[in-house]
């Protein structure tokens, strides 16, 4: 999966409800790609706006699910990942667009 491919799947797990098991898996999956383990990008294509679209709809889905979890438990493993969730720009993806053509240069 591609990074924009994983901040889509964890903001509509997290729109749908999270429990234990869902929290731990964002949690894991975020904290790697933030620790840069995990692959951005792999042979497939996303425009910047989209990618910045994302950014956005998963910290507001995030701060959602973190106010809303009424398991302590649950709440305690979507803070840890909050660290992790990427900020939308309102430079429209111009940020993105560089990191992701630095990343494939590398």
């Amino acid at each position: 999966f591609t990074q924009f491919q994983r901040i889509c799947q964890c903001s509509d797990a997290l729109a749908a409800g999270v429990d234990f098991q869902t929290a731990a898996w964002i949690t894991t999956v975020l904290c790697l790609a933030d620790a840069k383990a995990l692959e951005w990008y792999r042979k497939s294509g996303y425009q910047p706006k989209d990618m910045a679209h994302a950014q956005e709809r998963i910290g507001g889905v995030m701060s959602s699910a973190v106010s809303n979890a009424s398991d302590p438990r649950i709440r305690t493993m979507l803070r840890l990942a909050v660290k992790a969730v990427p900020r939308g720009s309102s430079g429209g993806g111009d940020a993105i667009r560089h990191g992701i053509l630095n990343i494939m240069r590398t």
